[in-house]
C-alpha cells in the first residue's frame, strides 16, 4: 500500500537522488526572460553526466511548467536549429516568401 510505496521511494531517493546535481562554481550565470504571458528560465547545471543547461517555460495564469535539458555538447545545435526557423520565419514573413511558401503549399496537396 500507501507505507510500502513510501518505503520504495525513499531507496530511490537514497540511492540516486544524492549527487544528481552537483553544485559547481565553475557555471556560468542563470538568465530569464518573460514574454507572451510566459517566463523562461535558462540555467546550468552539472550532473554526475556532465555539464547541461536546463531550460523551462513557466506559465503562471494556467500554473504549467515544462522543461528541457540539452547536454552542453547539444547546445550549439539546438542553437543552429532555431536560428534556422527564425529565418525561415523572416522570410516566409515578406510579400515574397509569403507568396512562396503558399505556392509550395500548393505543390503538395493531393
Amino acid at each position: 500500500g500507501v507505507g510500502q510505496f513510501r518505503d520504495a521511494l525513499k531507496e530511490i531517493i537514497d540511492e540516486f537522488g544524492e549527487g544528481y546535481i552537483e553544485e559547481s562554481t565553475d557555471l556560468p550565470p542563470s538568465h530569464n526572460f518573460r514574454t507572451d504571458g510566459k517566463n523562461f528560465f535558462f540555467d546550468p547545471g552539472h550532473n554526475s553526466r556532465g555539464d547541461f543547461l536546463k531550460i523551462t517555460e513557466l506559465k503562471p495564469s494556467v500554473g504549467v511548467r515544462n522543461t528541457i535539458a540539452l547536454s552542453v555538447g547539444a547546445i550549439p545545435q539546438f542553437t543552429q536549429i532555431l536560428n534556422k526557423l527564425h529565418q525561415d520565419f523572416q522570410t516566409l514573413r515578406t510579400p515574397d516568401g509569403a507568396e512562396k511558401a503558399t505556392k509550395e503549399l500548393a505543390k503538395m496537396e493531393i
